[in-house]
């Protein structure tokens, strides 16, 4: 029975994590407040960030990291219609590299975020400093 609740529970998990990325926050960064962005992307993920705790909790942490990073590309970049595009695009090939690498792990949890928010390391290390080794 326990194990049939942890795996139902891993399930629940992976489909609110996965909902973060193909249901991005798509708003301006003055419309809300981190925080209340943070609580927003949170309210139906029964998991609190802990970077020494289980999957799902290690994960919320990535989670909010990506948050914070989507914030401050998206208000670099200062288009909604670029940064639409932008995280459509992104998510598409975090996605597809994860499926092919984690198609059944629930590393997922951690890694697809993971991926994005690299990605986006990489493009505001270029954007926002100009720095040649980027990439």
């Amino acid at each position: 029975m326990a194990t049939y609740i942890n795996s139902k529970l891993k399930i629940f998990a992976l489909i609110v994590s996965l909902s973060f990325l193909f249901n991005p926050i798509q708003l301006k960064a003055s419309e809300l407040s981190l925080e209340e962005e943070i609580k927003k992307a949170f309210e139906n993920y029964p998991f609190e960030c802990d970077q020494n705790g289980s999957t799902p909790e290690i994960a919320a942490c990535v989670w909010i990291d990506l948050i914070k990073s989507d914030r401050k590309l998206r208000k670099e970049i200062n288009n909604l219609e670029l940064y639409t595009r932008w995280t459509k695009a992104r998510n598409e090939l975090c996605n597809y590299f994860q499926e092919k690498l984690y198609s059944g792990g629930t590393i997922r949890q951690i890694t697809r975020p993971g991926c994005a928010l690299r990605v986006n390391n990489e493009v505001q290390k270029y954007c926002l400093t100009g720095d040649p080794t980027c990439g």
